[in-house]
């Protein structure tokens, strides 16, 4: 079974590729999003009501964000770190994936308990795992 931990490694003209399609796109969002028009109103007809998800759900958030906004607040807190931190986790993957550390300084440092505080605190918060990644064994009988 091949090792799907292992993030791959791109070379310079796959980064620069990447980039330059992220431009573009950044550049090209607000031109498509300014040539969106709506359906003009008929005056005699009023708009139809539609019954989504959308419609449903939003009210519900609403009140309980307004009834509970320590909560609210908790959860954006936690999916902005985690929309944060993800990117940086990969990279700093990535770079040790490239330019491998010796192996006694890697376990020296995950063996560190400054390191299982933070790696617990990211997989808590955020949903992020570093580290060595242990698997559940069934128990024997």
């Amino acid at each position: 079974m091949p090792n799907i931990t292992k993030l791959p490694t791109m070379n310079k003209k796959t980064v620069l590729f990447l980039f330059g399609l992220l431009a573009f796109g950044l550049w090209a969002l607000p031109i498509s999003l300014h040539a969106q028009t709506s359906a003009p109103l008929v005056a005699d007809q009023p708009p139809a009501i539609v019954v989504t998800a959308e419609t449903v759900a939003t009210p519900f958030i609403v009140s309980f964000a307004q009834a509970h906004p320590w909560l609210a607040t908790v959860l954006t807190v936690m999916a902005a770190i985690g929309s944060v931190a993800k990117p940086i986790m990969t990279g700093i993957e990535i770079t040790v994936q490239n330019f491998p550390p010796e192996e006694e300084e890697l376990q020296k440092a995950e063996a560190s308990t400054a390191f299982k505080i933070v790696a617990w605190l990211l997989d808590f918060f955020t949903r992020i795992k570093i580290g060595p990644q242990f698997k559940a064994t069934p128990p024997k009988s």
